[in-house]
């Protein structure tokens, strides 16, 4: 029986679809995923003229990668989310241009299970959202082994120079491209055993550069790559699952299982089909290469880094997809709908920002955090001993956040709200002590090695005192304020911040009543005081220290446009009868706040 070979229609319509899947695996972690210090640093090296980028990029990079940065962030702007959809689509790109080797090299069922799994493995998606070139290595690999293969075929002159410069140019990206040309040359070494030797001419032409810079820059990148050679490996079987693991990403158990099905298929298919051998050889040779890497890690240092091993995942991808594509067409179905599951699958990328080569940095979540509570008046006090960021990832995020600088001060300010960024563990004891004194400790956000909190003094440190030894020092209306005031809907809830403190011990409990008169009635919170920390009693409040609560009033609706007063009163809950203070009305209600209401 001869089954029709698909269609254009269908072929195009199949990558369409899984590079929408690969952009939704992707862009799903854009604004969740923390910026590392790599990142970051990527980012700070192109906040200059297109020279300064250019005389800042270190010798195992190219300048091209960082002046696209550059450009990009000039039609964009800072933010990391708009940044990093540059490696987005460098991603999506590299996922075409694998689509495209593949199926000139094997045939489109290979090709597509091929882009399917580099969709969703989870080393890709990380590469495909990081700040860094490997996205463009990755896109670089098919690229040039699409090329090889081309040129071997039917070697020219024009061929073999566009292999030279592409060659070139994926190199001079990261020195570790050359591992990559390695396994692409094992690969058409195999696959054209009698041609190989046509080599020769685009090896001329692309061999001196790299090799002159290698030679100058030898000691750099040594240095480099010498810490990771310090570091024991565990025996060679576990390294090796553990690093499959690592480039699998969340799920990895489901991918051994798909890796594991995918290479019986692949090993029945070369029992089966003989004309399939060299190809499916060239590819086990392909991952092959990371024994060398194992054995002399002690010298080169490049197996306990994943970043320095990106160029083995090519091949575990295209092995995954040639056992796969060895599947009758339902099993293929099946196959592609598991594999887009693995895709979305929760977390597949997100475990890297928390490897030991990959440590997360959370301070633009932070930042972002304080632009969002920050008033008018706030100053930052950081502590001199935190460990939240390095410097240039506080420029960079001020940059993004408080272009303008955030007001910082030392601890010893007058502000009456004060933010205290410190490390838990490492706070500097003068420092903490001129934050807190006179001041409640209040919102905060952040892991304890980066931690906010908001430092409060009351409105009115002096206060007004009710004739039992109550002390009200203040209230505040919630609520981002205009230049006339707080201002609400019709209907909305008013929260309103309440601080007290005592003289003396008081010797019984009382009640509080907090109102505003409307045109349809009063509305009011009456209630005993609520503190967020400490008794409700208010026998058992202690002197020295401030008790704040916080409530809410729902106002009416409807509700006519107008400014309304907010009042309060103490009074005993056992008989009714009300507290008298200075500057309370005849009614012994004090006016603490005055609001606005706006309705059609």
């Amino acid at each position: 029986m001869v089954f029709a070979q698909p269609s254009k229609t269908y072929r195009l319509w199949s990558v369409v679809l899984v590079l929408l899947l690969a952009a939704w695996a992707r862009m799903i972690y854009v604004h969740s995923l923390p910026m590392n210090a790599d990142e970051i640093w990527s980012i700070w090296q192109t906040l200059g003229t297109p020279l300064d980028v250019i005389r800042w990029t270190p010798s195992d990079w190219s300048f091209p990668y960082f002046m696209t940065i550059w450009g990009w962030k000039e039609i964009v702007g800072l933010t990391p989310e708009a940044l990093r959809m540059l490696s987005v689509l460098i991603s999506l790109l590299g996922g075409a241009c694998l689509y495209t080797a593949v199926r000139h090299i094997w045939n489109h069922k290979t090709a597509l299970m091929a882009l399917v799994i580099y969709a969703g493995f989870g080393f890709s998606i990380f590469l495909g959202l990081l700040l860094r070139a490997y996205g463009i290595l990755l896109m670089l690999v098919p690229i040039v082994l699409l090329l090889a293969w081309r040129y071997l075929e039917k070697p020219t002159f024009r061929r073999a120079f566009w292999l030279a410069l592409s060659s070139v140019v994926m190199f001079f990206v990261h020195f570790t491209a050359a591992l990559a040309l390695v396994a692409i040359g094992v690969l058409v070494t195999v696959c054209f055993p009698r041609r190989v030797w046509r080599l020769w001419l685009p090896g001329v032409m692309a061999v001196p550069l790299p090799l002159a810079h290698i030679i100058v820059n030898w000691q750099f990148i040594s240095t480099r790559t010498g810490t990771n050679a310090l570091i024991a490996l565990p025996p060679l079987p576990q390294a090796l699952v553990e690093s499959f693991c690592q480039f699998a990403g969340g799920g990895a158990l489901l991918w051994l299982v798909v890796c594991t099905v995918a290479t019986l298929l692949a090993f029945a298919a070369l029992v089966r089909q003989p004309s399939v051998r060299l190809r499916a050889f060239a590819l086990l040779a392909w991952i092959a290469l990371i024994l060398p890497m194992y054995l002399l890690h002690h010298r080169l240092g490049l197996f306990q880094d994943l970043r320095y091993l990106w160029w083995v995942m090519p091949g575990i991808v295209l092995w995954m997809a040639f056992g796969l594509a060895q599947l009758p067409a339902v099993g293929r179905g099946v196959a592609v709908v598991g594999l887009a599951a693995l895709a979305l699958y929760p977390g597949a990328a997100a475990a890297y920002q928390r490897d030991q080569f990959f440590s997360e940095i959370t301070l633009n979540i932070h930042l972002r955090e304080l632009q969002r509570y920050m008033l008018p008046g706030d100053v930052v006090v950081v502590d001199q001993n935190n460990i939240c960021a390095p410097i240039e990832a506080w420029d960079y995020f001020h940059r993004v956040f408080f272009p303008n600088g955030l007001p910082y001060v030392g601890s010893y300010s007058d502000a009456r709200r004060i933010w205290y960024v410190s490390t838990d563990w490492l706070q500097d004891p003068a420092t903490r002590e001129g934050v807190t004194a006179g001041r409640v400790a209040g919102k905060y956000f952040g892991p304890p090695a980066c931690l906010f909190r908001l430092y409060e003094a009351p409105p009115d440190r002096e206060g007004i005192r009710f004739e039992n030894g109550l002390r009200l020092h203040g209230v505040e209306i919630l609520s981002a304020p205009t230049y006339a005031g707080a201002i609400f809907h019709e209907g909305e809830t008013l929260r309103a911040r309440i601080w007290w403190s005592v003289d003396e011990v008081l010797t019984l409990d009382y009640s509080v009543n907090l109102f505003t008169a409307t045109p349809d009635g009063s509305v009011e919170n009456n209630a005993p005081p609520r503190p967020l920390e400490g008794p409700e009693q208010t026998s058992q409040w202690q002197p020295g220290r401030y008790y704040v609560e916080e409530r809410e009033l729902i106002l009416p609706y409807p509700l006519v446009s107008g400014q309304y007063d907010l009042q309060l009163i103490v009074y005993q809950w056992w008989d009714g009868v009300r507290l008298d203070a200075p500057t309370a009305d005849a009614n012994k209600a004090l006016l603490v706040g005055r609001f606005l209401v706006h309705s059609w």
